[in-house]
């Protein structure tokens, strides 16, 4: 499959409203659906400071993989797979390796954990 096939097909998103963290960014005009791959640059661009031209998805995948991001993922289960998570999160921290990722992805039970961590992140990057 070609590039300009996959671009066509791409699921798009409605764009939220901007808010103020987000001057400059890609992504402007609200009104008009986005392309994947435009997310995706903009992705790169305020992570890890990275200008893709948006030449064609592939382009962008070939970009992203060869950043080697890395997600941290708590998944679903209650209070236990949270708990779980927690000593998950304690190892790594305390062999500080936390700040090796670059993206958090939970579902239930593990989006207390992933919630938490997130804001706790999020607090200690402002002071």
């Amino acid at each position: 499959m070609n590039s300009e096939n996959v671009e066509n097909t791409t699921p798009v998103v409605q764009a939220p409203e901007p808010a103020p963290e987000n001057e400059g960014a890609v992504i402007e005009d609200s009104s008009d659906p986005i392309q994947l791959s435009t997310v995706l640059i903009d992705e790169l661009r305020k992570n890890k400071s990275t200008f893709v031209s948006p030449a064609s998805l592939d382009d962008v995948f070939k970009a992203l993989h060869s950043k080697r991001l890395a997600a941290l993922c708590f998944s679903g289960g209650g209070i236990r797979s949270a708990t779980f998570g927690l000593g998950i999160v304690q190892a790594l921290a305390k062999r500080k390796l936390l700040s090796k990722f670059d993206y958090i992805s939970a579902v239930t039970g593990g989006g207390y954990l992933g919630s938490w961590l997130s804001a706790w992140v999020n607090r200690a990057g402002q002071q």
